[in-house]
């Protein structure tokens, strides 16, 4: 019973504790070799706010600075960051830590890759849904007026469809409450303030003209280099629809699956079966089209079933469980997916903020308790899923280490032929070179200090380790 209340009562340490040295697992990939080789001086914080090639992500890129210049600095600010996130998740659906824990070790791997173990995606995707959700949470409160402001200027620092988001929604409940009220809302009017402050220093950065002017070829506008429409369709068939909701159909099966249960043991109102059985439907095809590759690759007609599916269970939501927070939850996900019609590149790290959020959905609606057999499957259930993402992280952690010295010992060489790492869909970007050309395998060769010279030839572990070893 002790040791109960122990962890009860030191949860959120002892979560930190395990993410901390979980997270220490992770690789640096990729972008993260460019950010850990710029120095950190007066220099490198004039380029944050002058170079046209970065974005005017100010916050973001600043933590991508700090976290990967060192592992055990990595660790403490991201295990420290994800466990706000969950603590933050927990407060506002008011459910129990263990249902949470499971969801989140159950994201699709692109999103988790991308968001969670690539460090640079960490600094600007997680914590854009961590200061996201703190806003939400001061505006539910009574809150110091210096710091909703602060919160609501560092909020729109990191990702652009966030800062849009945040100063469209500030404007709205401002307007709608003035309309109601006939009067002003200071903590409304604050977030406002800051919001617009926000948009203000991050779309003042030169990159976005570039953008506007056509100038960058890799970060584009609707309208720019392809119409509105175009655009639209191929980001809401190819992207939104695909990350948001199709790849996390799991997660949309246990709403489903929760709804439907909530409807026959409280007989709801037969009317309803018009909802339930098409989305009944949906799900079996979700199921279905994830274990057929051809199904799977329809990109259009899965687009369109989407969109069905979408709106039918915001609909059932809608009508099933009378919950305004669930209605704001909603629309807080239609406006952080709005501004992603019209840009590109588009990709699955821009779901993160989407996936939470259908996190916040499923708990909210979920009994606190539950069977207890259910409660020990559950149990059975996170176990697993722990362990089987330490292995899998274990393993590329092991191998990354690995090559690393496997190359600096064999420099003389010139050309190496090296391994990916064991579970390459579990990081971004495993290799050393990405479909860019060699231009991270530059950075990877100057932030390890090895012959710049180096050429790499590629073999999959399993492969590699019956003709070469690491000693």
């Amino acid at each position: 019973m002790k040791i109960k209340e122990f962890i009860l009562k030191n949860k959120y340490y002892l979560l930190f504790i395990f993410l901390f040295f979980f997270i220490l697992l992770f690789p640096y990939t990729c972008d993260d070799f460019v950010w850990g080789t710029y120095k950190f001086d007066i220099h490198i914080l004039r380029t944050l706010f002058n170079d046209a090639s970065i974005n005017g992500r100010y916050l973001g890129n600043l933590i991508s600075l700090i976290i990967t210049r060192n592992r055990i600095i990595k660790s403490l600010i991201m295990g420290i960051t994800t466990t706000l996130i969950i603590y933050y998740i927990k407060k506002i659906s008011k459910s129990k830590l263990m249902y949470l824990f499971i969801l989140l070790l159950i994201m699709p791997t692109m999103i988790f890759s991308q968001s969670i173990v690539w460090a640079s995606g960490f600094a600007n995707y997680a914590f854009s849904t961590l200061f996201l959700l703190i806003c939400l949470d001061l505006l539910e409160k009574k809150s110091n007026n210096i710091l909703i402001v602060l919160c609501f200027i560092c909020s729109s620092l990191f990702m652009e469809n966030i800062t849009v988001f945040l100063f469209g929604y500030t404007l709205y409940l401002n307007i709608r409450y003035l309309i109601k009220n006939k009067k002003i809302n200071i903590k409304y009017l604050l977030a406002f303030i800051g919001s617009l402050v926000g948009s203000i220093i991050m779309f003042s950065h030169p990159s976005y003209m570039n953008i506007l002017t056509g100038d960058d070829t890799y970060r584009v506008a609707a309208g720019i280099h392809s119409s509105f429409l175009r655009m639209m369709k191929y980001n809401i068939f190819t992207n939104l629809i695909h990350y948001g909701f199709y790849n996390n159909y799991v997660i949309t099966l246990f709403i489903d699956s929760y709804v439907i249960y909530y409807y026959f043991k409280n007989k709801l109102d037969k009317k309803l079966l018009f909802l339930l059985i098409p989305i009944f439907i949906i799900n079996i095809y979700l199921i279905v089209s994830h274990l057929n590759e051809y199904l799977y690759n329809l990109s259009i007609i899965n687009g369109i079933i989407m969109i069905i599916y979408v709106i039918l269970n915001v609909i059932l939501l809608k009508i099933v469980f009378k919950d305004k927070y669930l209605n704001r939850i909603l629309l807080i996900m239609l406006g952080v997916l709005l501004p992603l019609f019209f840009v590109s590149p588009v990709g699955p790290r821009n779901f993160f903020t989407i996936y939470v959020f259908e996190i916040l959905i499923l708990l909210r609606i979920i009994p606190y308790e539950v069977h207890k057999y259910l409660k020990i499957l559950l149990m059975i259930i996170l176990i697993y899923l722990v362990g089987f993402n330490i292995f899998i992280y274990s393993m590329n952690c092991y191998v990354d280490i690995k090559r690393t010295d496997y190359i600096r010992n064999n420099q003389e060489l010139k050309t190496l032929t090296i391994p990916r790492l064991p579970f390459t869909r579990n990081v971004w970007w495993g290799d050393i070179e990405s479909s860019y050309g060699s231009y991270f395998k530059e950075y990877y060769l100057r932030y390890y200090k090895l012959d710049e010279d180096l050429t790499f030839e590629y073999l999959d572990y399993n492969i590699w380790k019956k003709q070469f070893t690491f000693d």
